[in-house]
């Protein structure tokens, strides 16, 4: 699979570590310049660095993605740096433990919550508008485990638009893609969703390692890419 991405500009969120930074350090690999996000400043700045000390192009952008603001700023930051998004690998999520529900925190729920649910939807909701004006792109969001197997991508997640979650007449003309990648993801299913427009999700096998999830997003992200482009070459006959 070619996953060359030289001149494409890549958003990572949650790059400061595990499968973020991975991420991070992949998508140098194959050539795009980078804007990496986290929470944990530090750390996402040294990440940076060495991406940097390594020969990438790439920039930190202290963030939560809990925080509305904070997540368009990433975007923005992107925009600014590089006058494009093209892909954005959303792998920012909290763990809280383990619990019985009547004795779990409701800190540590409403943390969770903030971060892995809201937090990527507030990605994707500023990334969507950056990636439509540059005639479509990927996305592609990494949550820590999946309980089963998705036959299409979660209601909402695979038709959010910048307009609302059920869109306008418009939605024909757009060309983002969005994919799930679960843990241990191993093969992925085709399909499209209600309005035609093609729809990927990972579904669960094995436990894989860091490297073989990392590829996943980069496999899927190039794919899509190339989609959008199939698609604006279409629209231009």
């Amino acid at each position: 699979m070619d996953l060359d991405l030289t001149g494409r500009v890549a958003l990572v969120t949650g790059a400061a570590s595990g499968i973020g930074r991975a991420t991070a350090e992949v998508l140098a690999g194959t050539g795009a310049r980078l804007v990496v996000s986290d929470v944990a400043e530090d750390a996402g700045a040294a990440g940076a660095r060495a991406l940097r000390d390594a020969g990438a192009e790439a920039r930190f952008v202290a963030a939560d993605d809990a925080d509305e603001h904070a997540t368009a700023a990433i975007v923005a930051a992107a925009v600014d740096a590089y006058g494009r998004l093209d892909l954005a690998a959303n792998c920012a999520g909290v763990g809280g433990g383990h619990a019985p529900t009547h004795e779990y925190p409701v800190d540590a729920w409403d943390r969770i919550v903030a971060v892995n649910l809201r937090g990527t939807w507030l990605s994707m909701r500023a990334e969507i508008p950056a990636l439509l004006r540059t005639g479509g792109g990927a996305i592609v969001n990494v949550p820590s485990t999946l309980i089963r197997p998705l036959p299409r991508l979660p209601r909402g997640a695979d038709r959010v638009r910048p307009d609302g979650p059920d869109g306008d007449r418009r939605r024909g003309r757009e060309r983002d893609r969005v994919a799930a990648l679960g843990r241990g993801a191993v093969r992925h299913r085709r399909g499209a969703d209600r309005r035609g427009r093609p729809a990927l999700a990972l579904t669960i096998g094995h436990r894989t390692t860091v490297r073989e999830r990392v590829r996943a997003v980069c496999v899927f992200a190039r794919r899509m890419l190339r989609e959008a482009a199939s698609s604006r070459s279409r629209s231009r006959r």
